[in-house]
């Protein structure tokens, strides 16, 4: 498993799973792989079987490119984990004339849907909150539920 832009609030859970669990960033050093960037990766094509990339694909412009990565370094039928912020009774993503809101590109709406299917062979959405209940704000997790896209390669 690969990690991106690592939380450390996410590590013991990580950690204790029997997976090779491994981080990147491009500005932390502290990772496994530092100085990696999500768009153009240092990763031979399918080495992981799967990869986490949290609120992440959001700060990128061409977040296409973003996707396109994450997918090539999947092993066949790998599976990406892609929990992204939006606006989820929007269908439209928004997208920000620069990075003042929060250093996002943009606030995703239902349409991201789509735009993960152009890359990955399955798509599903799952309300983070629903599945983990109050015990989910303690990661992080949004109580106005966020969705987290589990994409298959």
């Amino acid at each position: 498993m690969l990690h991106f832009a690592p939380e450390p609030i996410l590590y013991p859970l990580l950690e204790a799973t029997d997976c090779d669990y491994k981080t990147t960033d491009f500005f932390l050093k502290d990772v496994d792989f530092p100085g990696e960037d999500i768009q153009a990766l240092n990763f031979e094509n399918g080495v992981f079987d799967c990869v986490l990339s949290n609120h992440v694909i959001e700060q990128f412009e061409n977040d296409g490119a973003v996707l396109r990565e994450v997918e090539r370094i999947l092993t066949p039928g790998g599976i990406a984990v892609i929990p992204i912020p939006g606006d989820w009774k929007r269908h439209e993503t928004v997208t920000f004339p620069d990075l003042s809101n929060n250093g996002h590109d943009r606030d995703y709406g239902l349409d991201v849907i789509g735009r993960l299917k152009e890359v990955f062979s399955k798509v599903e959405a799952i309300d983070l909150f629903d599945e983990g209940g109050s015990e989910a704000t303690t990661l992080g997790v949004d109580p106005k539920h966020d969705l987290a896209f589990v994409c298959r390669k």
